[in-house]
């Protein structure tokens, strides 16, 4: 499948994967869509000219409809990373998906491929680092994130109109404009801090946010990919406590670890869980979040990605940080 002419549509604008990959799609030549909600970031966030703005949400079924016609590949990558509990993230992430993938059924005449953007998150944590987990392990997701994604791919695959589909599912996500990541620079640049939880030796695998954006496009226009599910990371294992000492290598500062014990964090998690109840707001670090956190291996294999449409990562660790740090300090973000 080549990218001559092809109409794209791409959810989840306000966020912090979706830009990104829109602005590549636009570099590569292809006719960009996107959809657009009502959001306060978007005063300050500007897409390429030659983008189709929707402005609506995936409960607009009658824009979802309009959005969709004439496409050729949806890219989705609109969901909610936190919320005030299991309702929302399955309104968003599970009814949200359907709504769209109804929409591509109904008014999606050309639709080629439909691109899931789920999570690592999906599956499961490793036993140990010698046996990452696998694309075709059964699920069994450890917080609420995780287990409406899962719910959301099951939807995907087992949609009544059999729309063509792939699944990604990146791992720990970073690069230029995130906000999670960001408290770790920030850490280290206000209080010469690294925290880490417990001693630092749990292991991640991470992959920077170009390398996981030409990965979901190449895996987009393989006919190989069709029906399929991909785990995408950079395979290299690290310590919490070696991303750390990277991090704060890139920013030229001695930093002291600060360590936190996995009691201090689930009740950090509790206490996050009462004050969103009581304010109604969400909060990244919930109890949920914090059950994922403390696992001891979030590590994956790409095998299958490698074999199928030729994956692989170009940015190392290090690398990474500095084109991330060289963006907060660009934007006003670190001084």
């Amino acid at each position: 499948m080549g990218n001559t002419a092809l109409k794209v549509l791409v959810t989840g604008s306000t966020g912090f994967i979706a830009p990104r990959l829109i602005e590549e799609l636009v570099r590569r030549g292809f006719s960009v869509r996107c959809l657009r909600r009502a959001h306060k970031r978007t005063r300050n966030q500007n897409l390429p000219d030659s983008v189709d703005v929707f402005q609506g949400d995936l409960f607009d079924k009658a824009m979802l409809c309009e959005s969709v016609r004439d496409i050729d590949i949806i890219y989705h990558t609109a969901a909610l990373v936190k919320a005030l509990g299991r309702k929302e993230f399955y309104s968003v992430n599970v009814t949200g998906t359907l709504n769209i993938l109804d929409a591509a059924a109904e008014c999606g005449t050309q639709l080629k491929r439909f691109v899931f953007f789920s999570s690592q998150a999906a599956g499961y944590p490793a036993s140990d680092a010698q046996h990452p987990a696998q694309e075709n392990d059964t699920c069994t997701p450890v917080s609420l994130y995780g287990k409406s994604k899962a719910a959301a791919e099951a939807l995907v695959r087992c949609h009544p109109a059999n729309i063509p589909y792939t699944i990604i599912r990146p791992v720990s996500v970073y690069g230029p404009g995130d906000r999670e990541f960001f408290r770790y620079f920030n850490s280290i640049a206000m209080f010469h801090l690294k925290p880490v939880l417990g001693l630092g030796k749990r292991q991640l695998n991470l992959i920077y946010i170009s390398d996981m954006i030409n990965a979901a496009i190449s895996a987009s226009l393989s006919e190989k990919t069709a029906g399929k599910t991909y785990f995408l990371a950079n395979e290299t294992n690290y310590t919490w406590r070696e991303f750390a000492d990277t991090l704060s290598k890139v920013m030229g500062i001695r930093a002291k670890f600060f360590f936190t014990p996995p009691i201090l964090f689930r009740i950090w998690g509790l206490f996050s869980d009462i004050f969103a109840k009581i304010t109604g707001r969400s909060v990244f670090f919930s109890g949920s979040k914090v059950n994922e956190s403390i696992k001891k291996y979030w590590l994956v294999s790409c095998d299958e990605a490698r074999k199928d449409f030729g994956f692989k990562c170009d940015t190392d660790l290090e690398q990474g940080l500095a084109e991330t740090l060289k963006w907060y300090k660009e934007h006003g973000w670190l001084k």
